[in-house]
């Protein structure tokens, strides 16, 4: 540590000099993502729909999930896939009736077994946008008439404490700063600070 001499005929090295040597030996690495499936639906006056149905093109539960459309609406022509560095995108054209999708359930179907999340946008005609976040344990919403913006932040904080738990480079990190903070009030603040920042950051979004 820093101002650290010999003790008992040993050297201990500055923190510095193990980050350096680690470095040295580090191979590449990536971040835990945070990057769920996202079904969009955007509705014209008629009963015209765009749908967007968007995976991430690495993510090995993406073939086990499907979206649940509603019942009422027709698929109308094949539909177009692209694919990017990031994402697989499925767009199909849907027909629904003239009354709008309000009131209409969608979902995501196989959640339950990847034990994931997916993230659903609905835009209708008047400018009205619906977000929702879907569970295994909620797989599916019937489409409200407005949301509820308290409720789509407390969803989104939700997510964020959940990628935070479940990220081993997130735990790696808190476990830096126990070792260079060696509790105490600063420890308290930073991991607080860690915490909230990356729960608050996709509630905000």
């Amino acid at each position: 540590w820093p101002g650290a001499g010999r003790s008992r005929g040993l050297v201990r090295p500055r923190p510095t000099l193990l980050a350096a040597m680690l470095l040295l030996g580090a191979t590449t690495a990536r971040a835990h993502p945070l990057s769920p499936p996202l079904l969009s639906l955007e509705a014209r006056e008629g009963g015209e729909v765009s749908m967007l149905w968007r995976t991430p093109r690495d993510g090995t539960a993406a073939a086990q999930i499907r979206p649940r459309l509603p019942e009422a609406c027709a698929v109308e022509g094949a539909p177009e896939h692209t694919v990017d560095d990031a994402w697989r995108d499925e767009r199909q054209r849907l027909r629904c009736p003239p009354r709008g999708l309000v009131g209409a359930r969608v979902g995501v179907a196989g959640l339950e077994a990847t034990g994931g999340n997916a993230l659903v946008l609905v835009r209708l005609p008047d400018g009205r946008t619906i977000r929702a976040l879907l569970s295994p344990a909620s797989p599916s919403l019937v489409i409200p008439d407005r949301e509820s913006h308290a409720g789509v932040a407390a969803a989104f904080f939700g997510l964020g404490l959940e990628h935070l738990a479940t990220g081993v480079d997130h735990l790696l990190f808190v476990g830096g700063l126990v070792v260079l903070l060696r509790g105490g009030r600063r420890l308290a603040a930073a991991v607080t600070a860690f915490t909230a920042g990356h729960s608050v950051t996709p509630a905000l979004a």
